[in-house]
C-alpha cells in the first residue's frame, strides 16, 4: 500500500497515514489533531440532516434490491423456457 502522498483512496476505501505530528489523505498533509478538531466543530443540525438522508437511502437501496431481484427472477424464467 503506497504511503503519504501516493494513497489510492476512493470512495469505498479511505486510507490515512499518521506519521509523526503529520496526517495524509488524498495526497494532502494534514497536521495531527486537525480531524478530530473538525468533528468536534460538527454542528448538531448537520449530524440531523445527514442522518435523515442517510435513512432515505437506506430505503431507496431495498427498493433497488427488490427491483433487481424481480429482474433476475424474470431472466431466469424467460432463459428456463428457451
Amino acid at each position: 500500500m503506497p504511503m503519504g502522498i501516493n494513497q489510492q483512496n476512493h470512495i469505498m476505501r479511505a486510507t490515512l497515514d499518521v506519521w509523526e505530528d503529520k496526517i495524509f489523505l488524498n495526497e494532502k498533509e494534514y497536521p495531527a489533531g486537525h480531524f478530530a478538531a473538525e468533528i468536534l466543530n460538527i454542528s448538531p443540525e448537520f449530524i440531523s440532516t445527514t442522518a435523515n438522508r442517510a435513512i432515505d437511502l437506506m430505503a431507496l437501496l431495498a427498493d433497488v434490491r427488490d427491483a433487481y431481484d424481480e429482474k433476475m427472477r424474470k431472466s431466469f424464467l424467460s432463459y428456463n423456457r428457451s
